[in-house]
């Protein structure tokens, strides 16, 4: 009987198979995460904030992006989306 040291799970298995429940969770949060970059809840185009909200968006992008969570086409895609 193999537990995960994280979550302390257990399951029959190989020994050093990794804990399914933790990848799947690990899956549905970075799932989770890219949906909210890439549909953000930004200030309506005519709000004063919006340009800061934009400027804090982008980072975010870019950084998703060095991190693998998001494509170079992702970010294009969700950039121009919300800046024509």
């Amino acid at each position: 009987m193999l537990e995960c040291a994280v979550c302390a799970a257990s399951w029959v298995g190989p020994i050093g198979e990794p804990c399914g429940w933790c990848s799947r969770r690990l899956e549905r949060t970075v799932a989770e995460q890219r949906r909210l970059l890439l549909r953000p809840d930004l200030p309506e185009r005519a709000d004063t904030h919006r340009i800061d909200a934009l400027k804090a968006w982008g980072a975010r992008l870019r950084v998703a992006h060095r991190a693998g969570i998001i494509t170079r086409d992702d970010l294009d895609t969700a950039w121009t989306r919300e800046t024509p």
